[in-house]
């Protein structure tokens, strides 16, 4: 299976791009799955996220992969890759703004897990 691997585009809330919004359970795992950023340069940075955010974002590309037959990349929304976890003010803006962020997507994906 191919690295997870992204690019983190800024955009103007008023007017996103069609995307997809990941919900799911962080259910106190510990972030432990690498995810590689591609920068706009050469530069790449790591981020770990949680097994279940892997195992959530596997299915999405493997499903992505089944319905389009090649590797277009999707636009998608997930809280803990998209907020800023280090900064209480970001995270707090951010948060109250998950309803909207939500009902602007073009489908929410909800991931409960493997079992």
């Amino acid at each position: 299976e191919d690295p997870l691997s992204c690019h983190l585009v800024e955009v103007d809330v008023d007017c996103p791009p069609s995307y997809v919004a990941l919900s799911y359970t962080w259910g106190g795992e510990e972030p432990c799955e690498p995810l590689v950023i591609h920068n706009s340069g050469r530069a790449k940075q790591q981020l770990l996220i949680t097994p279940n955010c892997a195992a959530a974002l596997r299915l999405l590309r493997r499903s992505l992969r089944r319905r389009t037959k090649n590797r277009r990349s999707l636009s998608v929304w997930i809280d803990a890759i998209c907020i800023d976890q280090a900064s209480d003010d970001e995270r707090n803006a951010q948060v109250a703004m998950m309803a909207e962020i939500y009902q602007r997507s073009k489908t929410v994906v909800v991931w409960l897990g493997q079992d």
